[in-house]
């Protein structure tokens, strides 16, 4: 989807998009993917809260150490494991299972109660769904994502179509799949319909 957004915004001259087919993304950054993240609940990959955290501040420096947002041991422990030669499995291994609790009690807060924190306008300017597509776009997704929640691509068809992008359209090929198991049939469905727009 971003990929798609680029390109319609920056390369027109260069390549023309017939048409696109995102599959469950975290599209409401700001929205569902925060919420989920800083919840005190278990989460099967933890490793996503850190590796969003990280790699934005990467870009933003909004930080100048983990230890202003990360609790012992963890803004000693994890960094390290970001190297790029450390698998997301040995990075969920290394934290807890609910991911909200390697942050500091304060950064939720703030998080939580101020609008104006830098972490969520950060998020927000990511979030993928405040444009207008112009060329069709089919979003697969499962209902029964146990990592990406599906309110990500409902919250993205509605904010398109209120734009008047009435060409995005949400498909769920297997309701009952998660992140993993309906993958296959997010990438056939999505195959089966390239195949029509080649006609």
């Amino acid at each position: 989807m971003a990929l798609h957004r680029e390109i319609e915004f920056y390369h027109t001259n260069e390549f023309t998009i017939t048409a696109s087919a995102p599959m469950a993304g975290p599209y409401d950054m700001s929205g569902t993917m925060s919420e989920l993240m800083i919840a005190d609940r278990v989460y099967d990959s933890p490793s996503y809260l850190a590796y969003t955290i990280f790699s934005y501040n990467n870009v933003y420096r909004l930080y100048n150490s983990p230890s202003e947002f990360l609790v012992q041991p963890y803004d000693s422990t994890l960094p390290p494991l970001f190297d790029g030669a450390h698998s997301s499995s040995q990075i969920n291994s290394a934290m807890p299972s609910v991911p909200s609790r390697i942050l500091k009690p304060e950064f939720i807060t703030q998080f939580k109660n101020n609008p104006d924190n830098p972490f969520r306008i950060i998020l927000q300017a990511n979030d993928l769904y405040r444009w207008r597509p112009r060329a069709p776009m089919n979003m697969y997704h499962c209902a029964g994502d146990n990592l990406v929640p599906f309110a990500n691509s409902q919250v993205a068809l509605t904010n398109f179509h209120a734009l008047g992008a009435t060409h995005v359209q949400l498909i769920d090929p297997y309701p009952q799949g998660t992140h993993g198991t309906g993958a296959p049939y997010c990438f056939y469905t999505a195959y089966q319909w390239f195949e029509t727009l080649k006609q």
